[in-house]
């Protein structure tokens, strides 16, 4: 059993992995917003960002930020190219498209929707205690929609720690683990590498990079949790 210092600080840890999952998750869900842009060119949030990334990715954002002349409208068409627009610039924000084979006239063929991707991470929702908005029109293997579900199981552990819940708080950082592991790092650095080709935008580029990063971080640290 941990000591009072010890829960204090799994339940902060748990705070700054819920914001971050809730923030990446807007990213694919929502057109970005005057206020997102706002907060991103505040004095000191990169620097405050460099103790979790990579300066690298950070100075994209930072050339991004410094360049920005208010075009929101061209910033938010971009979103709809990446994540709606099935064209050029389009890249496919469902872990079925990635990891998911289908048998089509004796031939497998990838690329589909609503694969058993799908199916396994909505069964992993119900195990949670949560389901899919009614109001939701996205799939349930959407990159926001798993990103969104991060954050709710962060949520949960950090309240379970705040409450003084330990074994709680545990299994719960358990099935952190085992949807990183089996329903993120399989596909969403792909998206990522997607996004950094295809997007013209420094913006879209420099997220994309800080969530192959946090990602690819998450699975080291949860592989390596007790159990």
């Amino acid at each position: 059993m941990g000591n009072k210092l010890q829960i204090q600080a799994q339940a902060q840890i748990a705070v700054v992995r819920e914001i971050f999952y809730l923030f990446f998750s807007s990213i694919f869900l929502n057109p970005p917003q005057d206020n997102l842009i706002k907060q991103l060119q505040e004095p000191g949030l990169l620097e405050e960002l460099s103790q979790y990334f990579d300066p690298s990715v950070l100075a994209i954002l930072e050339e991004f930020s410094q360049g920005y002349n208010g075009d929101l409208d061209k910033l938010q068409q971009e979103y709809y190219d990446l994540f709606h627009v099935p064209l050029g610039k389009y890249v496919t924000p469902y872990e079925s498209v990635y990891c998911d084979t289908w048998e089509i006239a004796g031939k497998k063929k990838k690329g589909l929707l609503l694969g058993p991707s799908a199916q396994a991470v909505r069964k992993i929702y119900r195990r949670a205690g949560t389901e899919l908005d009614e109001h939701c029109t996205e799939l349930p293997d959407h990159a926001g929609i798993e990103l969104a579900f991060m954050h709710y199981l962060c949520q949960r552990e950090r309240e379970a720690w705040q409450q003084g819940k330990e074994e709680e708080a545990v299994q719960w950082q358990k099935l952190e683990a085992e949807f990183v592991i089996n329903h993120l790092t399989p596909w969403l650095p792909e998206l990522c590498k997607q996004i950094c080709q295809k997007t013209q935008s420094d913006f879209y580029r420099g997220i994309a990079q800080l969530i192959n990063e946090f990602i690819l971080f998450e699975e080291k640290t949860l592989t390596h949790l007790p159990g």
